[in-house]
């Protein structure tokens, strides 16, 4: 078993504690926001990257309104909205 290895127990509610020096080690700071996917049969976690609502792009990524929304999208909203009406 590597030294990052652990068995842990997942609780009723599917909740996972991340032993802490692992947490300290990349930088998982308590309260903090993670990203979960699936690649390969394994669980990843990642640090947050924010996304657009639209796209999913992570690039020139912006908050509007509690949202975030890349450069690309709304470049394309101010031309759909300019040729409205």
């Amino acid at each position: 078993m590597s030294q990052s290895m652990r068995h842990k127990v997942i609780s009723k509610g599917g909740g996972l504690i991340i032993p802490a020096d692992i947490r300290r080690q990349y930088n998982f700071l308590s309260g903090a926001a993670v990203d979960i996917a699936v690649k390969d049969g394994c669980i990843l976690v990642s640090q947050h990257t924010p996304r657009c609502i639209f796209c999913n792009n992570h690039e020139g990524v912006g908050k509007h309104m509690d949202r975030y929304v890349c450069k690309a999208c709304v470049t394309a909203m101010v031309k759909d909205v300019g040729t409205i009406g």
